[in-house]
């Protein structure tokens, strides 16, 4: 992540679901993201990390949907 985004507020966007749910640096979690900006796709790294965090753990549904972080953008 620190590689490839150079402003913190994208890495504090991708970030978002794990600091949320007290899962931060318990995943190896790797992505491939294409097309769009560098705000879009930490939008979707964001979005794609917690809809995995709901496979691991149905529980965490409500305060990332709480969070926004389950909405898809149009």
């Amino acid at each position: 992540i620190d590689d490839y985004f150079g402003r913190e507020v994208l890495r504090t966007i991708v970030r978002q679901p794990l600091v949320l749910t007290d899962t931060d640096g318990k995943y190896d979690i790797f992505v491939n993201v294409h097309g769009g900006g560098t705000t879009g796709q930490a939008g979707a790294i964001r979005h794609g990390i917690s809809r995995a965090l709901i496979t691991v753990d149905q529980d965490l549904r409500g305060p990332l949907k709480k969070a926004g972080y389950l909405t898809r953008d149009p």
